[in-house]
């Protein structure tokens, strides 16, 4: 046992920290490994999760209501001699040349208001008076005016005693109508109809492009109206709903369309799987949006609006 040499092994307790950075690089990869599946996996959530619709084909289309200002050609009459203005003629009934339509009663004799053309009568003022011609070309100082007269409509009011030369009625030329509306798109043919609603029924008018003019988000147009209702004259602004083409367009559901990165489409699904296709967007209603590029019976993904910035990315990556 003397004569026996005795080697030391080295072992024990390792140094702190020893193989830590091993432990901690395989968490990190599991940690990316996760994420890339998490990301890669990101749609076929959003296809899981959201349900599909069924692409349907449009036959009638009616936009949004519009206000429209109606532009018309008017004779300005104006009282000669202080005193109470007495109607003759019926308010939005027919006059021909040189017919009575007024009288104004003075002090001391009548005087009667004569129409110096056919036309109709309207028996109100609005300051607007000779404003809003059926010439009228759009530009800034128009337009302007015109979105005012939208958000702010003018209050016809009547006339009872008047001063010599005050206004007090108008003869509406009734052989030519244009009217006027901001769009959010420019006009998607040269002629549309227009369903107008009156306090008492719908009145279906052909309307023809007569300019287009750009502002802010969206368009000014100016459509010609050879054909207006008489009952319509008296208004200078009514709301109305355009008509579109129903060749080639089809419909879907308001929540279907996504915009991302300045291009509009849908998430159109094919082969198991869901490819952002673009579309042209006619018109949004509260229920529909009427849109081409698709076909119908094809399948789209429905996304909550709240999710369009996440699906219009993942798949338009």
């Amino acid at each position: 046992m003397a004569g026996r040499n005795l080697k030391v092994i080295k072992g024990g307790k390792k140094e702190p920290g020893t193989g830590a950075w091993r432990r901690w690089l395989f968490a990190l990869l599991v940690v990316a490994l996760c994420g890339y599946l998490a990301f890669q996996s990101l749609g076929w959530v959003l296809g899981y999760v959201f349900p599909l619709e069924m692409v349907g084909s449009a036959t009638e289309i009616w936009g949004p209501e519009v206000d429209f200002v109606l532009l018309r050609n008017e004779e300005i009459l104006t009282a000669p001699h202080a005193g109470s203005y007495n109607p003759v003629v019926q308010h939005g009934q027919r006059a021909r040349v040189g017919q009575q339509v007024a009288e104004i009663q003075g002090s001391t004799a009548a005087y009667p208001l004569t129409a110096p053309v056919a036309g109709l009568v309207m028996h109100t003022t609005d300051g607007l008076e000779g404003m809003l011609p059926t010439g009228l070309n759009l530009d800034t100082e128009t337009v302007s005016l015109l979105t005012d007269l939208t958000e702010n409509p003018p209050s016809p009011e009547g006339i009872d005693n008047v001063q010599a030369g005050d206004v007090v009625a108008v003869i509406v030329s009734n052989t030519r109508f244009a009217v006027a509306a901001f769009l959010d798109h420019e006009p998607v043919s040269n002629t549309q109809t227009v369903r107008f609603l009156n306090e008492e029924s719908f009145n279906q008018v052909s309307l023809r492009v007569n300019e287009v003019f750009p502002w802010e988000d969206g368009y000014w147009v100016k459509w010609e109206a050879p054909l207006f209702p008489d009952s319509l004259a008296d208004n200078r602004i009514f709301s109305g709903r355009l008509k579109f083409p129903a060749d080639g367009t089809c419909v879907v559901s308001p929540e279907a369309v996504i915009e991302y990165d300045g291009k509009t489409g849908v998430l159109l699904y094919s082969r198991g799987s869901h490819v952002f296709t673009p579309v042209s967007v006619l018109t949004v209603t509260d229920e529909y949006a009427y849109v081409q590029g698709l076909r119908p019976g094809q399948q789209l993904l429905t996304v909550p609006f709240w999710a369009h910035s996440v699906a219009g990315w993942w798949f338009n990556r």
